[in-house]
């Protein structure tokens, strides 16, 4: 699979699992989505958000975590800097806690509707995430976008229509992946460098 034929974020974790190594944190984990992956590819595994929840292992702030230096092998957080009042600051952190020769794996939006999960602040280019990967010291093995114009579309059907922080009497999840199932096989064809939903990006210390 090329890197930009990406639809979804999972398939980017997919993509990436190689890189995946030793005592691995989930940044902004969540409902813990991607821990069947990352734990198949790590040593340890841990569930960090800001919100608690039953996945979770430690709750506390990106932008100052609770770690000594040095202390992870391999950061995964997807789709968690739009929310960060001052990413930079969150990338410095994860600068600081992983270890010499380790990966950070990140996943940020470009082209999603707003969502407040508490809060939107931002919305990330190729350029912006490599300048904030780059000014925190990190070295950038990759950095692509994913998911084109239609992927686009389906997320500003998601996102309005069946927001996933509202609750709703339709069955969300089996109208959404069909929604998705036809963007994804739409975007094939047509494949557009200005328009797409998320970035990634692949980082070692």
């Amino acid at each position: 699979m090329k890197s930009n034929s990406f639809t979804k974020t999972r398939e980017f974790i997919d993509y990436a699992s190689g890189y995946i190594k030793g005592f691995t944190i989930d940044l902004g984990a969540g409902s813990a989505k991607y821990r069947s992956i990352i734990e198949g590819r790590s040593s340890k595994y841990l569930a960090f958000d800001v919100s608690p929840g039953d996945k979770i292992d430690v709750v506390g702030d990106i932008q100052k975590l609770p770690f000594k230096e040095n202390y992870f092998d391999t950061i995964i957080c997807t789709q968690v800097l739009e929310h960060v009042k001052k990413p930079w600051l969150a990338v410095k952190e994860m600068y600081r806690v992983i270890r010499p020769r380790g990966y950070s794996l990140v996943t940020v939006p470009f082209m999603l509707p707003y969502h407040a999960h508490p809060n939107d602040y931002f919305r990330y280019t190729r350029e912006g995430l490599i300048s904030l990967f780059e000014e925190a010291g990190f070295k950038i093995i990759d950095c692509q976008y994913y998911g084109s114009i239609f992927i686009v579309i389906s997320e500003m059907i998601h996102f309005n229509l069946f927001n996933p922080y509202k609750k709703h009497r339709l069955n969300l999840p089996q109208i959404m992946m069909i929604i998705e199932n036809i963007a994804g096989r739409l975007d094939k064809f047509i494949k557009s460098e200005n328009t797409h939903a998320n970035v990634y990006i692949i980082a070692q210390k």
